[in-house]
């Protein structure tokens, strides 16, 4: 069979068929008289084992290494590390959903930051300040600084600042020493 007979079995282009040759994934098949390529079942079986292994996944490379691997242990390696992957990924969506749920909470009830979205602890930080910014030209830049630290700083950074501020909020007579000193620096 012709290059585009192959190709429209196995349900690929004759491009990638082409690419696959100059990968050595392929092998080459031999040529008629008048110089076209002669494909048989074997070629069709390859390639579509091919195609099976990229629809997993795999790279090109990996793909290369399992089809050398005659005893299967290759392909056994790859797709326990596919798997692995593909469970942080699946984490890795998992935290950024309930992150976004979150965040529509937030919104839904008001709370969301004008600067978010900021982390969950400097959102809850700022929610318990309250309207300070509001009232205070020196409290908003505060409040910008730090929403600019929460966006650029590494994790470990972050949870210092917030390991820092914290304590704060619970201090008796914090946020009323907050006001006058909010107050006093725009009086300057």
């Amino acid at each position: 069979m012709r290059i585009g007979e192959l190709a429209g079995t196995v349900g690929v282009t004759t491009r990638a068929i082409r690419h696959y040759h100059h990968l050595g994934l392929l092998a080459e098949p031999e040529r008629q008289g008048n110089g076209y390529r002669d494909y048989g079942l074997r070629h069709a079986v390859e390639l579509a084992r091919i195609r099976r292994l990229t629809e997993l996944g795999l790279g090109l490379g990996e793909v290369r290494d399992v089809l050398a691997d005659d005893a299967g242990r290759e392909l056994v390696e790859v797709l326990a590390e596919l798997d692995a992957d593909l469970a942080r990924q699946e984490a890795a969506i998992h935290r950024r959903r309930e992150r976004l749920r979150t965040l529509l909470s937030d919104a839904e009830r008001g709370q969301l930051p004008a600067e978010g979205p900021l982390s969950p602890e400097l959102t809850s930080f700022l929610h318990e300040l309250g309207d300070l910014d509001d009232w205070s030209p020196m409290a908003a830049k505060d409040r910008e600084m730090l929403a600019l630290i929460d966006t650029t700083a590494p994790p470990e950074a972050r949870a210092q600042l917030m390991a820092a501020l914290t304590p704060t909020l619970t201090a008796p007579g914090a946020l009323d020493a907050a006001r006058d000193v909010y107050a006093r620096l725009d009086a300057l």
